[in-house]
């Protein structure tokens, strides 16, 4: 047998701009931003031009790497500075009058998705509603009681979404509460997002990660099945249930971001936790992991659901660090996916995984989605297990379904004994996310990535997965809760 090549592992998210040549799947010479319309077509998460060009710090872990400061505007990608100014003075105003009206402000930053669309003159749904038609949408169980002050990120498909999309949604949140006044902090019951349900999990899951553990506010990703151009819809019911639940959560002081829509039928759920389960009931997702934070189908009679921040704070030490510092997330994720198929050609898993590990900058690892029970074809697996070995990758391993501690079928043990893979504990886009990030906080620290993932609950990626010896759900322990200390530790450049 030939000797294994070696190959060097590189960090930097950005191709040098010497080095650069537009791929052909990138549309307009890569003009993401033309005349002030965006263009997803033409973006390329590792070009040149979408390194963002505010202020930025260094962490002790990553070397040279540069990270950008979460608090500057200038470092927004897709979004006018401009804008986000006149909003947070909207958000002021409404403030006062919220304050002597006795009601509530609701800042709504919409980013397209079946809620913003209607047909355009070929027929075709795009998103190119604004905030305040989804307001008027929610009717008098919204002005009655609250002021929506409302601003549009992008019209965007959500099949289109980025991570780099998701900074922009994390600086204009992360600048607006560092902003705010103390009046507008007092009568403002969070962030509601309008997004696309098809990605609205790994969305949500994503940004989730980037306000971090701390974050101080409570943030609504809000979804709807049918258009405003459709006779009934689930958009005003959705949005104003999202509405009430994020004052629910304020009231409660139970800060996290959570997705929602499902009609009087839905919820307040953790993405990480969750996946879309149908394309046209008002039910549109289910927290299959673990449960949900609120549920709206008995009209919130069991109230807010605490069990997972309890259960983990009597086990663990959430340490002593508790400031707001998001971390933005740019470029593509650190892994390369591979799903168990029935008769799938293991000459595909080989060339995806050669390729990825090839020709894809920041690659560390493969995430493989099991069958349910943990298992896969064995040929696939000796695919894995060489070229894992040849190329110096992690193995992690997800199941599409909640399971418990027991994985005893002979595929799930040789992935762990024989190809020292990693069971995880988390959903597929919670497991990308979160090796993707700590590929991020410790470039290349194989051993550092491992720990992330296996060893501390960032910001409830870990589920609380039903053990097989035990009735209901058990809350297994993990060592660490929140932030890694490098996080902390940051030198403006």
């Amino acid at each position: 047998m030939n000797p294994l090549p070696t190959f060097t592992f590189v960090a930097s998210l950005f191709v040098p701009e010497a080095e650069y040549i537009r791929p052909y799947w990138i549309a307009d010479e890569g003009n993401y931003v033309r005349d002030g319309l965006f263009n997803p077509n033409a973006f390329d998460p590792q070009s040149p031009n979408a390194r963002r060009h505010g202020k930025h710090f260094k962490l002790s872990s990553s070397g040279d790497d540069l990270h950008p400061d979460p608090f500057d505007l200038d470092n927004l990608l897709f979004l006018n500075k401009q804008k986000v100014l006149e909003f947070l003075e909207q958000l002021e105003e409404a403030a006062v009058r919220a304050k002597r009206e006795g009601k509530k402000v609701v800042a709504i930053i919409s980013t397209g998705g079946t809620l913003t669309m209607s047909r355009d003159e070929h027929g075709v749904l795009v998103p190119k509603m604004n905030p305040q038609q989804l307001v008027d949408a929610a009717g008098s169980g919204i002005s009655n009681d609250y002021i929506p002050v409302g601003m549009e990120l992008m019209r965007l498909d959500s099949s289109q979404y980025e991570y780099a999309y998701g900074g922009d949604l994390t600086i204009v949140k992360s600048f607006i509460w560092s902003q705010a006044s103390g009046v507008l902090k007092d009568v403002l019951i969070g962030f509601e997002t309008p997004h696309g349900t098809d990605t609205n999990t790994e969305s949500g899951t994503n940004v989730m990660a980037q306000l971090g553990p701390n974050i101080p506010f409570n943030d609504g990703f809000v979804s709807a099945q049918r258009t405003l151009e459709h006779k009934p819809n689930d958009i005003g019911t959705n949005i104003y249930l999202t509405t009430v639940l994020l004052e629910l959560m304020t009231r409660k002081r139970f800060n996290t971001l959570f997705i929602s829509g499902g009609g009087s039928s839905g919820g307040a759920l953790n993405p990480a936790w969750s996946v879309k389960v149908s394309d046209t009931k008002a039910r549109t997702f289910q927290s299959v992991y673990g449960p949900a934070y609120a549920d709206t189908e008995d009209f919130l009679v069991s109230g807010i659901s605490t069990g997972f921040q309890d259960q983990y704070r009597k086990s663990m030490s959430f340490g002593t660090e508790d400031r707001f510092l998001p971390f933005i997330i740019d470029g593509y994720k650190s892994v390369v996916q591979i799903g168990a198929e029935v008769a799938r050609n293991p000459q595909i898993v080989h060339d995806t995984i050669v390729s990825a590990a090839e020709k894809c900058r920041g690659i560390v690892g493969i995430l493989l989605t099991t069958f349910g029970a943990f298992t896969d074809n064995n040929k696939n697996l000796s695919v894995v297990k060489r070229l894992k070995e040849q190329y110096d990758l992690l193995l992690f391993a997800s199941s599409p379904f909640a399971q418990g501690t027991a994985h005893d079928y002979e595929s799930a043990k040789r992935i762990q004994d024989e190809l020292g893979g990693i069971i995880t504990r988390m959903s597929p886009h919670a497991a990308s996310t979160t090796v993707t990030m700590a590929n991020r906080i410790w470039p290349g620290d194989k051993a550092k990535i491992r720990e992330f993932a296996t060893e501390r609950d960032f910001v409830g990626m870990q589920a609380p997965l039903p053990d097989t010896d035990k009735a209901g759900l058990q809350f297994s322990e993990i060592k660490h809760v929140g932030a890694p200390a490098e996080l902390f530790q940051r030198k403006p450049v």
